[in-house]
């Protein structure tokens, strides 16, 4: 059979979206289902923004009365956003709250969400997308908190619960229940139970199986563990209810005290309902075509193809016919959201923009179920709604009236003066890259020693951010080992010497003959889809910037400012940053082997810096590690479907051994080979599940649903685009299916070798669960035509792409108009030559200084607010700051008497921990200057920036007593680029004189827009 190399899957395409909260277009397909209701004389009037048009005929002619509403959320680079469309408003959807943290790479945010029984509460569990990468991020990575669904007022409950698709779990009244999974292969679950109304966790108990698909009933709180309905007891035992008839992957609790279950069966969805009378069977349907709710009022809904279901007897879940898998239920059943996809979903990072309203917007389909009848639009997150910031530090509630809820009146403005930290170059600076020495000595090596090799914020270690076109291009020069591109001596300034990519990071090949060039280029670009959203540096940089390393988990704590340990003891000043957890996984293809300061063997320290910032030489290092893992496989006789690495669908056991590593015979004297944790029978993932992004780029809002490989594969399957809407890559050549040849047996890899058995999993959750052959397939021959191979885009001869920047380079000259001789610039760095874009402005004059002090300056919050604060490759000279804005407001913090500064609780600004204070020192010869501050083209939103002089001049301490000046940091957004004055004239300045700033300024919200902390220049 003659392959087509122009194959391509098959994409639904999107109607045309409005770009206002969900304005519809109704659909032509409307659904059979009810009878038409009898016509009135004068029609009620839908808002403007209705989700349904036309409510009378699509909703019924009571939709004004109806107390129904819809409650979902969906995450972008903002935060996690819970939404509510009531029916009376024709289910126009309205922002509640906005739930989100500091994340020092930047990211997206999933998550879950229900809706307690009473209707007043929705319980989410959020983190950002990445937690996910990481199995323990998967079992205790999460955030949860209470919203109420009138007022939107967020309170946070605790952090460390897990981000299974089960959690949370709403039961009658406002009972809740998390769970949380620690120990080998998440055998020990924590079920914690919350109550919603007063936001606080009032139970926890402890189990040793791994108990999943929580629900809570009035006749006591069930699971499921070792494949049966259990009822868990008050000291965390289980007693086995029911045997289901397979694997459950849906549980809720019914009104008459038993339950309703879904599980899967071969290729079958099995509804049951049990009572104490025993188990009754409602009927079956597809596997991937039948779901469950809880309604408001206790009732279970089934959804799906619900015409072989059982509806006569009394207490039976209400029937919902749908013709694909729904993303959310109303609380009476009337609407179904059959997608709630984000504009991010099938997108790279947004790296950095701030988010407009096209960006904030989130694509939905619903259908009426009255009717049938179909609309589709687009929803804008409101920006001002309740935000609730996770961890925060002195208010954990965001206000109903919108943003934080404030709890004291604003400071004075100024910030205090500080002390100077100079040293020879600016990638020493304690307080920027490690941290002042802590106060607490049992915890000096967590919070002032970080564990990764290459330091956040470091001048010499700031990574390009490539295009899509030039990820491309090195993917597939690597894959055909030809990625040999030369890098010059110094390149992005990092003092490094000349190398090459595959240079530094040779291909190994595979087989025994070592064979090279046998990596299909779309396992690789799947991968670093999924690892980094093809990003090597931050996600705050855009397309030709330069900025600090996408790093993972950098701090120890997923890079956020709470931990559960601090929820618990109900700490002022959490003690978030502990560097013993860091991950360390760094750039394109988060590469965490060997990237930690004190390994010194398995990377060089030349090698260590180009995995952090050369994209291509990351790639090469990914390949290289990859490779490795098919050969654990190959030596041992476990390649799938004979082995053949020519074809992408059998490279799914080498990307889950990339992801949880591969146990080697000998290591465990119980058991060896992969993971149980990305094992796809795992019941921590759903028996029901679609492969990844198959039905719709929505699976990329919640990546937990899926183990890492089936994710990778998504990837490759159906690319990410780039920021114009194009194909960030090439997808690959089909099989026949025009689609990969991927196997929804997830029993697959579940047998007597490894202690497991499909529907019931590996109850033992230790190494006797590690999957080690025999080696399956699923693909029959010929391969040529039942798999899948890549498609190159480019040749091993083609140049690296140009870079396509997003931006200007940075200014790199003073204006032609300036006194050159006699103006005194202070940069953010000590030399200008340390820079990615080979930047050499004017060198800064010795006695100058520019100095950062973060939080107080004395207590852990000194710490803290790196998390908050990025290096970033714009601004004059090619490298400045930027942070975001914060309330400057006080609250009584009684710790503080604890340093012996204060005899009674003082008041202090209670976002202390994201505090940054930039100070620009001249070395002056003249008595007057003009005084401008650059800003940059990008990060740069603030729009009333406090600038502080302190003249030097004057007796009795005049001089440090500052003028204040307000720079709108926002008009370089259009005006561009460049140098803007502080007031209109010169200003007297002797010794001593300094320009200082600081992110707490009087905004009126927990974190406002970027503020950037660029050069400062004093010309005559």
């Amino acid at each position: 059979m003659t392959r087509n190399p122009y194959r391509a899957a098959l994409r639904r395409p999107h109607r045309a979206l409005t770009a206002t909260a969900l304005t519809a277009a109704l659909a032509a397909a409307v659904l059979p289902q009810a009878a038409a209701q009898p016509s009135a004389p004068a029609p009620n009037t839908a808002p403007a923004n209705a989700a349904v048009p036309a409510p009378d005929d699509k909703l019924g002619r009571d939709w004004k009365k109806s107390k129904d509403v819809l409650v979902t959320g969906v995450g972008d680079e903002n935060g996690f956003h819970l939404y509510r469309a009531p029916e009376n408003k024709a289910f126009t959807w309205e922002t509640l709250a906005t739930l989100t943290g500091p994340l020092a790479e930047g990211g997206r945010w999933s998550g879950n969400v229900c809706v307690t029984g009473s209707g007043r509460y929705a319980v989410a569990v959020y983190a950002p997308t990445a937690v996910a990468n990481r199995a323990e991020g998967l079992e205790q990575g999460g955030y949860a908190a209470v919203v109420d669904t009138v007022t939107g007022q967020a309170r946070n409950v605790t952090s460390g619960v897990s981000l299974a698709y089960f959690s949370p779990a709403c039961g009658a009244g406002d009972r809740v229940l998390l769970s949380r999974y620690s120990g080998p292969e998440g055998k020990t679950t924590e079920v914690l139970t919350v109550d919603a109304g007063t936001a606080k966790v009032t139970g926890t108990v402890r189990s040793e199986e791994q108990i999943t698909n929580l629900t809570p009933s009035r006749t006591g709180d069930y699971g499921v563990a070792s494949g049966s309905v259990v009822k868990i007891g008050s000291d965390g035992r289980t007693a086995p209810v029911v045997k289901p008839a397979g694997a459950v992957f849906a549980l809720n609790a019914a009104p008459d005290g038993g339950l309703d279950l879904i599980s899967a069966k071969e290729k079958r969805a099995v509804a049951e309902h049990w009572s104490p009378d025993g188990l009754t069977g409602l009927g079956d349907a597809p596997l991937d075509r039948l779901q469950l709710f809880r309604l408001g009022d206790g009732r279970s809904a089934f959804v799906g193809d619900v015409a072989g279901l059982k509806r006569d007897a009394p207490g039976t879940p209400a029937a919902l016919p749908a013709d694909q898998q729904v993303a959310a239920v109303s609380q009476q059943g009337h609407l179904l959201a059959e997608s709630i996809e984000p504009a991010w979903a099938n997108r790279v990072a947004a790296h950095g923009e701030p988010l407009d309203a096209a960006a904030r917007q989130v694509k939905a389909s619903v259908r009426a179920v009255h009717s049938g009848a179909r609309s589709s639009g687009t929803v804008t997150t409101d920006p001002d709604a309740p935000t609730l910031l996770t961890g925060g530090v002195g208010g954990t509630t965001a206000g109903a009236e919108g943003n934080a809820a404030p709890e004291a009146t604003a400071a004075d403005g100024a910030p205090e003066s500080v002390a100077a930290l100079t040293s020879e170059d600016g990638s020493t600076w304690g307080d920027v890259t490690g941290g002042l020495v802590s106060t607490d000595p049992a915890t000096e090596a967590k919070w002032a020693t970080p564990k990764c090799a290459v330091k956040r914020n470091d001048p010499n270690a700031q990574a390009l951010q490539p295009t899509p076109a030039m990820v491309q291009w090195a993917v597939d020069r690597a894959v055909t080992n030809s990625l040999n591109v030369q890098r010059p001596a110094n390149y992005l300034g990092t003092g490094q010497p000349a190398y090459t990519p595959q240079g530094m990071f040779p291909e190994p090949g595979l087989g025994a003959q070592k064979e090279k060039g046998l990596v299909p280029a779309q396992v690789l670009l799947g991968l670093i889809a999924q690892e980094s959203n093809l990003s090597q540096a931050t996600w705050h940089a855009v397309a030709g910037d330069a900025g600090n390393p996408l790093t993972g988990v950098y701090y120890g704590n997923d890079n956020l400012l709470r931990s559960s340990a601090d929820a618990a003891a109900g700490r002022t000043v959490p003690v978030a940053i502990n560097y013993s957890n860091a991950d360390c996984g760094y750039g394109i293809g988060q590469i965490t082997t060997g990237m930690t300061a004190t390994d010194t063997t398995t990377w060089t320290a030349a090698q260590k810096t180009a995995i952090a910032t050369d994209y291509a030489a990351n790639i090469a290092a990914a390949l290289q590690m990859l490779e490795g893992k098919w050969e654990q496989l190959r030596t041992v006789g476990l390649l799938p479907n004979g082995g053949d690495p020519r074809y992408i669908e059998n490279w799914y056991l080498a990307l889950w051994a990339y992801n949880s590593g591969f146990y080697l015979q000998g290591g465990d004297p119980n058991g060896w080979g992969l993971g149980y944790r990305n094992n796809p029978s795992n019941p921590i993932y759903p028996a029901n599940r679609q492969p990844f992004l198959r039905a719709s780029y929505a699976d990329a809002a919640k990546p937990s649903q899926w183990p890492y490989q089936e994710r990778v594969l998504g990837w490759a399957e159906r690319p990410q685009n780039d920021y114009k809407g194009a194909m960030a890559y090439l997808q690959p050549t089909y099989s026949y299916l025009h689609s990969l040849n991927l196997s929804t047996n997830y029993g697959l890899f579940c047998g007597s070798g490894n202690n497991c058995t499909p529907g019931t999993g590996c109850p033992a959750l230790n190494s006797t669960c590690w999957w080690h052959g025999p080696a399956v397939s699923w693909i029959g021959a010929p391969m040529d035509v039942n798999a899948s191979i890549q498609r190159l885009a480019y040749t091993t001869s083609d140049p690296e792409p140009a870079m396509v920047a997003r931006y200007p380079k940075p200014d790199c000259t003073l204006p032609s108009t300036w006194d050159a001789a006699q103006t005194r610039v202070v940069y953010t760095q000590l030399s200008p030559a340390k820079n990615a874009y080979s930047c050499n402005g004017r060198i800064q004059d010795d006695e100058s200084k520019f100095t950062l002090r973060t939080g107080d300056n004395y207590s852990h919050a000194a710490y803290l607010a790196q998390i908050d604060l990025h290096q970033f490759g714009a601004g004059y000279g090619g490298r400045m700051y930027f942070t975001h804005t914060y309330d400057n407001g006080t609250v009584t913090q009684p710790q503080y008497v604890n340093y012996g500064w204060y005899k009674s609780p003082p008041q202090i600004p209670k976002n202390i921990s994201h505090k940054v204070v930039a100070t620009w020192t001249p070395e002056l010869t003249l008595p007057a200057y003009k005084i401008f501050i650059h800003l940059p083209t990008h990060g740069a939103q603030a729009t009333n920036v406090p600038y502080y002089i302190y003249s030097g001049c004057g007796t009795m301490g005049q001089g440090l007593i500052p003028s204040t000046y307000y720079l709108d940091q926002s008009q370089s957004k259009t005006a561009g680029q460049g140098w803007y004055q502080l007031g209109t004239g010169t200003v007297l300045l002797c010794s001593g004189a300094r320009v200082q700033a600081s992110n707490l300024v009087d905004a009126g919200g927990f974190s406002g827009p970027d503020i950037a902390i660029d050069a400062v220049a004093f010309t005559p």
